[in-house]
């Protein structure tokens, strides 16, 4: 469901006329936020000036412990993602075995950025190898 509308009444929170919360935590993009909260036009005009960037995340399950790490930077202009995170790690209720576990890599991109999804992915476990932390035989495909 798309967030288009957001008013508060009272002590609650009132989201597109259907759903009610104590607290809400935002994720949207800051311009369409305060649109969304139906501003003043002058502060819808200053939000529509802010840049910004939109960031896709893929999650990957591995069946493999993690490593002792959480979230590792990757300056590397050859890797299309710019962090990569062991997720499984963030709590030891995750993964009580230890025999697998879940990393996501997040991608810096232009806002209205058009996706290719599967190339993105096949992108992302491309750096991965490269970086040690797969073992897979890519592919070869339209998109390398």
């Amino acid at each position: 469901m798309k967030v288009v509308k957001i008013r508060k009444v009272s002590n609650r929170w009132i989201i597109n006329d259907r759903i009610e919360a104590k607290r809400i935590i935002s994720t949207i993009p800051l311009n369409e936020l305060v649109e969304a909260l139906e501003a003043p036009e002058y502060i819808l005009k200053l939000a529509r000036q802010l840049e910004y960037n939109m960031v896709v995340i893929v999650g990957i399950a591995l069946k493999k412990k993690a490593p002792d790490a959480h979230w590792i930077y990757v300056p590397d202009k050859n890797i299309v993602f710019h962090r990569y995170a062991w997720i499984s790690n963030y709590s030891p209720y995750n993964t009580p075995s230890g025999e697998y576990s879940s990393i996501i890599a997040e991608i810096s991109l232009p806002p209205q950025s058009n996706i290719n999804m599967e190339r993105l992915v096949y992108e992302i476990m491309g750096g991965l190898k490269k970086l040690g932390i797969l073992r897979v035989n890519m592919k070869k495909s339209s998109y390398s």
